[in-house]
């Protein structure tokens, strides 16, 4: 029985440090998947002289796919139609369903699907900026009609590869015009903040189910994040759906005032997430991180040149 015992006491002792070797391996897996992503937009770079931009409306085209060629999904890029019009989306939607890429996983989250269609949800999102972006359909006419916005409607200070639309429509339009430009392109040393103080990418976790489709970076208002609230806040993030409360842990709302995108960095790790700055560097960032370094790191020409801890 006293053998027994000590061995229960043991077993005890030794679990939570298992655990913990398990999450830190988690933890590293998620940073090296990361390190894949932003080597791909290093090839993309490269190869076509620019990086990807954000997205151009939901179906058509976003940061991801554009990665396809250099993450080795050849196939997959070779038969996608980047500048397929949102009302004929089939093509895309076919390719892409049941498309799982463990390099834009994290394995510390659960492998769930979202509502719509059985596609697979992922974790890796990109850094669209620090600030907001609205619906702009419903903007009063007059305004300017870049999607990212501050909250005084100003022009808000961009990402460094990742801007969105730059007509404005984040999933409303139903074909797109041939006089629509690309949206917002930028290229290395258009990062005036410098490479290593921009954030390109972060986590997300894989959506809760009912209309929580964070993770499904296929479209365009679930690909990205912004570092206008801190990692893995308790503030909820905002959907262009009307949701339900479905996690405690990472609470998720409707659009607010009909209008207001925003999502935070958000992970299952111990007190953080990753972060893939722009010179490919990967970086574990506290969720107790002084939220005006962390609203720098997304901007990339805002003159505030901060680096994370």
């Amino acid at each position: 029985m006293v053998v027994i015992a000590i061995i229960g006491i043991l077993i005890a002792l030794l679990l939570p440090a298992v655990q913990a070797a398990r999450a830190s391996a988690r933890r590293m897996a998620c940073s090296n998947n990361m390190k894949q992503v932003s080597l791909a937009v290093h090839n993309h770079h490269d190869a076509q002289k620019k990086l990807p931009y954000g997205f151009r409306n939901c179906w058509s085209g976003n940061w991801s796919t554009s990665l396809f060629p250099y993450i080795e999904q050849t196939a997959v890029a070779a038969n996608y139609k980047y500048n397929e019009p949102y009302d004929g989306v089939s093509t895309n939607k076919a390719l892409l369903q049941g498309l799982e890429l463990s390099v834009y996983r994290c394995p510390s989250d659960a492998k769930l699907k979202a509502w719509y269609n059985n596609f697979p949800l992922h974790n890796v999102v990109a850094c669209l900026g620090r600030e907001y972006v609205y619906r702009t359909d419903n903007i009063p006419p007059g305004s300017r009609p870049n999607a990212i916005r501050d909250g005084s409607s100003n022009e808000s200070r961009y990402g460094a590869f990742f801007s969105a639309c730059s007509w404005g429509h984040i999933g409303s339009a139903t074909t797109i015009p041939t006089s629509w430009p690309e949206p917002k392109i930028q290229t290395f040393s258009s990062i005036k903040d410098g490479v290593s103080n921009t954030v390109a990418f972060s986590e997300t976790i894989q959506g809760q189910g009912g209309t929580d489709l964070r993770g499904f970076i296929w479209m365009g208002e679930t690909c990205f994040f912004n570092t206008s609230i801190p990692p893995n806040t308790t503030v909820p993030d905002h959907s262009q759906f009307n949701t339900t409360n479905l996690s405690a842990k990472h609470p998720l709302t409707g659009l607010y005032n009909g209008r207001l995108l925003r999502s935070a960095a958000r992970s299952y790790h111990v007190n953080g997430i990753n972060a893939g700055l722009g010179d490919g560097a990967v970086k574990f960032v506290s969720n107790s991180i002084d939220t005006a370094i962390w609203a720098a790191v997304g901007g990339c020409d805002d003159r505030e040149s901060l680096n994370l801890p």
